[in-house]
């Protein structure tokens, strides 16, 4: 929780108003019952505490979901997405070929009516990213991707 009061006030000076809080959902390690009710207790501690800190900022329940085959034993995925929306943070994995698998996995969660957003793409290749870039999805990129093009910039200014 101090980290997390550290990381808002900073978000705060920052001018940010509202954090979108995705704790890593992995379905082979987790059931979504535990993985709700863990990730409701956390925001209950850190709402209190925020309070009590005299913080004013809104904070969205949601999680990172890791692309897995279990994962569509799941009839309701609505709890994963980001709290009253149906976009939800997708984790593709990192170690592994993606196959059409992986592909057919991102038009099945359309088909549930859920929005993927596809998370980090900075950290995949190009090579994987150029399918998921012919759908009409979003996608999440990291902070540091663009530390790396600043000083590349840097560099031919």
């Amino acid at each position: 929780v101090s980290t997390s009061l550290k990381q808002i006030s900073l978000a705060k000076k920052a001018g940010i108003s509202t954090i979108i809080a995705t704790p890593h959902f992995y379905m082979n390690s987790d059931s979504l019952d535990k993985f709700v009710e863990r990730r409701e207790k956390s925001y209950n501690l850190l709402t209190d505490a925020m309070k009590e800190c005299g913080f004013n900022i809104d904070i969205f329940k949601a999680s990172e979901v890791s692309l897995q085959v279990d994962l569509f034993k799941l009839e309701d995925l609505k709890p994963l997405c980001v709290e009253k929306t149906n976009f939800m943070l997708v984790e593709m994995p990192m170690n592994v070929n993606w196959t059409n698998w992986h592909y057919d996995a991102i038009d099945e969660l359309i088909a549930r009516g859920i929005e993927p957003i596809i998370a980090h793409i900075n950290r995949y290749s190009s090579f994987y990213l150029e399918k998921l870039f012919e759908k009409d999805i979003l996608f999440q990129v990291n902070v540091e991707a663009f530390k790396s093009l600043s000083s590349k910039l840097r560099i031919l200014n």
